[in-house]
């Protein structure tokens, strides 16, 4: 099953965090800034043929790309990926995922 976002700001969130301290946490002019403003590339609309209509909601197929490719861009190993996707503020940001 597809899963969904909720499109709500939360306190959690990088963008939150950025209107704080009223400066940018991640630079505009970077990769991680770049995903974020790319939503018609990527769209979980585009992958939904590949996901069964019944069954438990999946990660999001957007995000699993963004992960790759910035996985690509970085030469990371998929635990290194996994680790940058839980902890690093511009992975956070690229993947559009609460603190």
């Amino acid at each position: 099953m597809l899963g969904r976002d909720d499109r709500q700001l939360g306190f959690s969130s990088v963008s939150a965090m950025e209107s704080w301290e009223r400066k940018a946490v991640v630079p505009e002019n970077t990769i991680y800034s770049a995903f974020t403003r790319a939503g018609d590339i990527f769209r979980d609309e585009s992958f939904a043929g590949a996901y069964s209509p019944v069954g438990r909601p999946s990660i999001h197929p957007s995000r699993l790309i963004k992960v790759l490719l910035l996985q690509f861009l970085e030469g990371v190993s998929d635990r290194e990926a996994e680790n940058r996707a839980r902890y690093d503020l511009r992975w956070k940001k690229a993947l559009n995922v609460g603190l």
